[in-house]
């Protein structure tokens, strides 16, 4: 294993293991319960930064960052997404049925948990970022940059789905624990707080950057 690739995996995984949205959205898939519901949404968390990184390491990265207003946009359409999903966490009434305010009553299918969750896991804007800007200092330029590219986003996705899973799976655990009347109400404050501050850090990157 090359230099340069272990001290991608070391970034890597402390970039991950870093509580953000994503383990907002495993949280709450392991309070739903249900191994085909944490599956879906966890590999659907994935599936989103991974096509995040696709568009940071090829030419679409590139133009967006040589288009501050262009990116602008999009960091605003994705911190107004994570504002709305604060507004529903904070708004949600509490329950064992109520918690964080990403799930309706009826459960959804693994297909469309998938396709819910990787939208979720698009919707910021920062990950294009990284990708575009740190994911290239491991690349070696005696190798091929399409190869490289490939295996680091196959697996920064796998680990990304693995480190959502355990997430999931201890906040599955404790279901008992916040299935009470106060619970829930707890967790949906946490989310709807991180949900806010990590608007509040996208906005405020897009304006420092304007």
């Amino acid at each position: 294993m090359s230099t340069l690739f272990t001290l991608f995996l070391v970034t890597s995984f402390a970039n991950i293991a870093s509580p953000g949205l994503g383990a907002v959205v495993a949280v709450n898939l392991g309070l739903e319960g249900g191994a085909k519901n944490m599956i879906s949404g966890c590999l659907g968390i994935a599936a989103g930064i991974a096509a995040l990184f696709v568009v940071a390491l090829s030419g679409i990265g590139a133009l967006l960052a040589a288009n501050p207003s262009a990116f602008s946009v999009l960091q605003v359409a994705g911190s107004l997404f994570l504002i709305y999903l604060a507004v529903r966490s904070f708004r949600k009434k509490g329950g064992p049925s109520g918690l964080i305010g990403l799930q309706p009553q009826e459960r959804l299918s693994a297909f469309r948990q998938f396709f819910k969750c990787a939208g979720i896991s698009a919707a910021n804007p920062q990950p294009i970022i990284f990708g575009f800007t740190v994911l290239p200092q491991f690349i070696d330029p005696a190798g091929s940059y399409l190869t490289q590219s490939v295996v680091m986003i196959v697996v920064y996705a796998l680990m990304v789905f693995v480190m959502m899973l355990l997430y999931a799976l201890l906040a599955n655990r404790a279901r008992v624990f916040l299935s009470g009347p106060k619970g829930p109400r707890i967790v949906n404050c946490l989310s709807g707080t991180v949900f806010l501050l990590l608007a509040a850090l996208i906005l405020y990157r897009a304006a420092a950057a304007s």
